[in-house]
């Protein structure tokens, strides 16, 4: 059943708190490079509208970046 979920909530429970580490470094004229490290946790909706049909998740990312200016 999927119904509206009207109870009220406060901030904690209505919003995702997130943490990013990022570190960029230059390794020559031209060279650099960038990786970042993110961990984030909160709630995912499968419906456009507050459902009861709601996810709790941890998400954790990385991402690592190759630069190289042309120029």
């Amino acid at each position: 059943m999927d119904t509206c979920n009207c109870q009220p909530q406060n901030w904690r429970s209505r919003g995702n708190a997130g943490l990013n580490l990022s570190y960029y470094r230059n390794s020559g004229n031209r060279l650099a490079y960038s990786l970042d490290l993110g961990f984030s946790t909160g709630r995912m909706g499968t419906k456009p509208v507050p459902t009861l049909l709601t996810i709790k998740e941890r998400f954790t990312s990385f991402r690592g970046d190759v630069y190289y200016n042309i120029g």
